[in-house]
């Protein structure tokens, strides 16, 4: 496994990248003119035209050195640095990592930007403590659910990314769409996730064999990711998916300081992960692009919403 220091999260290391974006990333790296210490990197995914968002990777960059951070003129320069690079690109849209909390510098190059939320619980160092702030429902629904499964973690890989796939089309056939992301895909990060160490599959089964639910994280030293999460709709009513989550926030516990719920814009979504007591964390969505690709953007939400399709 090649891993850099450099990085804001494990979604910004080469080999994550050569998952999601084989061939197609890059990075720019900005060091001191004197020392050649890193102040800075910034990795991208780009077909030669555009400049996007990989499958299944929450944000990307800018990684910034501590000493860059203290100062607001020395993260402008970086920014600078490195945004007129991209200068070619006739379309650009990049998730900020949290960290990235300074964004004038980019509505001064043209860009704009809109506000995402994820949640997170911050500090892992006292799981009882992190339990306790759940709210009363979310510690009975464990309850009811540890009564009613078990929650395995040495589960075959291929057996996982099966059972893992099945219960994404069953969970995204109810809402009568299909999952986005292929099987090829879905097979490939997890595999490669786990291969490299960085990787947790849990399944909450029954005593008849039936398979609950399903949770897949990806972490390193500082955040855990709750990255994919299916149930099967026939058992929603077991609570199993708030076990996995507790299942999944106590292995973060033991590898993380940090554990990210991977937000959701959707109300109802939101809402279920205010009661594991995870805070509203923002971020940043950066935008360059043509006019009329502007205009498809607004228009395209009101058009979901006159269909009923939850935004």
């Amino acid at each position: 496994m090649k891993e850099i220091p450099y990085v804001n999260s494990v979604f910004e290391q080469p080999w994550w990248l050569d998952i999601v974006s084989p061939d197609n990333w890059k990075e720019i790296i900005i060091r001191d003119e004197k020392s050649e210490e890193v102040l800075a990197r910034f990795a991208y995914v780009t077909d030669g035209k555009r400049v996007y968002m990989p499958e299944k990777t929450q944000n990307l960059g800018i990684w910034m050195s501590e000493k860059v951070l203290k100062s607001y003129k020395m993260q402008k320069e970086i920014i600078n640095k490195i945004f007129m690079q991209l200068e070619y690109y006739k379309s650009i849209s990049q998730v900020l990592s949290p960290k990235n909390e300074y964004v004038l510098p980019f509505r001064w190059l043209g860009y704009r930007f809109e506000t995402g939320f994820t949640y997170r619980i911050e500090d892992l160092s006292d799981i009882d403590q992190v339990r306790s702030n759940f709210s009363k429902s979310t510690k009975r629904n464990i309850n009811y659910a540890a009564k009613r499964v078990e929650v395995r973690g040495d589960v075959d890989i291929n057996k996982a990314v099966d059972t893992m796939w099945n219960l994404l089309v069953k969970t995204y056939a109810i809402q009568k769409r299909k999952y986005p992301v292929s099987r090829e895909f879905t097979e490939k990060y997890m595999h490669e996730a786990i291969r490299n160490g960085r990787g947790k599959y849990l399944e909450a089964c029954d005593k008849d064999g039936n398979i609950h639910s399903c949770a897949f994280y990806l972490f390193d030293s500082n955040v855990c990711y709750y990255l994919t999460g299916a149930r099967d709709p026939e058992f929603s009513s077991s609570q199993s998916q708030e076990l996995l989550l507790w299942e999944g926030i106590q292995f973060a516990s033991q590898h993380s300081k940090v554990f990210d719920f991977e937000g959701s814009m959707v109300e109802g979504i939101e809402k279920f992960f205010q009661q594991f007591g995870g805070r509203n964390t923002p971020y940043y969505i950066l935008y360059k692009q043509p006019v009329l690709n502007d205009v498809k953007d607004i228009i395209k939400p009101r058009i979901k919403k006159l269909v009923g399709y939850k935004i």
